[in-house]
């Protein structure tokens, strides 16, 4: 097969880690990979040049549309699409996320190709609902992967809003991980050194876009909420960036909160397995991956039961909060602090949780199957 993969550009966020995961995995296995990227992001971002780096390393194309997030620059990329459909000659062109999604119903208007889609969010074009109705009507009748649960029901949702039906080729297959390479991530003791952490206090970790979706000034609340002599137990070390970024560190700068900022970091995952535990205030997910690399790197964590994350959690899981709920998660992260919970045999429940329900290898079995089964329907 080949398979052209759409994202929206060479950076942090988890649909494009899935894409890369799968265009790599599917090179491995014979087919033909390509991954182009729709906006135009800052070419020395460390981020996208990882991405670009291992999609290199497994013999998978690369390619940039350069195009600018305003209306007309998405048009103009539909038909520079359409010129790589024609000369590349995919069998599949997969879209990731609401940016491809649009560009690719473009570039339908123009030539006839078979579309995959995956739905990574349980949020479907909530700042661009004109956009989504023009684009839904063009994407009728195309394979379409959702990643969890509350991702399928939104794409259900999204469908009977816009007076449309559902695929019938509507399947879930949930995001897979791999486990991380202990010998290659560092040691607690070096996070003094890398991060200038002091290892003598619990080492929290935030990863992810800072923007209102993941929560992160619910999480710097929750904090201030915290007692004093609590708050000088931990430290939060933050990783990545986003709009948000600017008005929280000084919030948390302001208030004195044991809170590092550090930007995005590549293979950031490397890091999970040394940290006590990892926080995820969001208020929304398609299937969070930061949830699963923590989770099969043993490292517990601190979670809302947000739609798209509650899929991630085993059940009944303790440290569980109420979205948007600051004084709920300083509930929790009390709980945790205090040791209320036996986190080594907590580790192993989450270990075992990702490797029978997120596995990398079952993922890109599912996919194959959902590829040839719909390219066999002619």
């Amino acid at each position: 097969m080949r398979i052209l993969h759409v994202i929206s550009g060479f950076g942090l966020g988890g649909a494009e880690k899935i894409a890369t995961d799968l265009a790599i995995e599917f090179a491995r296995l014979g087919h033909q990979c390509q991954v182009v990227a729709v906006l135009r992001i800052d070419p020395d971002n460390a981020i996208g040049g990882t991405l670009r780096d291992r999609l290199e390393r497994g013999d998978v194309e690369a390619a940039d549309l350069n195009a600018s997030d305003r209306r007309f620059g998405l048009v103009l990329a539909g038909f520079q699409l359409v010129r790589i459909i024609g000369n590349w000659k995919p069998d599949l062109v997969h879209s990731h996320t609401d940016i491809p999604d649009f560009v690719i119903s473009i570039a339908r208007r123009l030539r006839r190709f078979r579309i995959a889609r995956t739905i990574h969010s349980t949020k479907l074009w909530p700042t661009r609902p004109l956009i989504g109705r023009f684009c839904e009507r063009t994407l009728r009748e195309d394979l379409v992967v959702s990643i969890s649960h509350d991702a399928a029901q939104a794409y259900r949702d999204l469908r009977h809003q816009y007076g449309l039906p559902e695929s019938a080729d509507h399947l879930e297959i949930f995001n897979g991980i791999q486990a991380p390479d202990l010998e290659a991530s560092p040691v607690r003791e070096d996070f003094s050194s890398l991060l200038g952490a002091d290892t003598s206090k619990r080492l929290f970790c935030f990863v992810g876009r800072i923007s209102n979706e993941k929560g992160l000034d619910t999480l710097i609340e929750a904090i201030e909420l915290l007692p004093k002599d609590s708050v000088g137990r931990f430290e939060l070390h933050v990783f990545g960036d986003g709009i948000d970024r600017p008005a929280l560190e000084a919030r948390a700068v302001s208030g004195g909160l044991p809170v590092r900022f550090h930007g995005e970091v590549p293979n950031v995952s490397r890091l999970l397995p040394a940290f006590d535990a990892a926080l995820l205030p969001s208020r929304f997910e398609g299937l969070s991956l930061v949830a699963l690399e923590a989770m099969i790197a043993g490292t517990p964590v601190i979670a809302t039961s947000a739609p798209g994350l509650r899929d991630a959690l085993p059940a009944n899981w303790p440290f569980t909060a109420e979205p948007d709920n600051a004084t709920d998660f300083a509930s929790k992260m009390q709980d945790f602090l205090d040791g209320r919970f036996d986190v080594k045999a907590m580790s192993r429940q989450l270990i075992e949780h990702a490797q029978k329900k997120f596995s990398h290898g079952r993922m890109v079995k599912e996919y194959e199957k959902a590829y040839i089964d719909y390219l066999g329907k002619g």
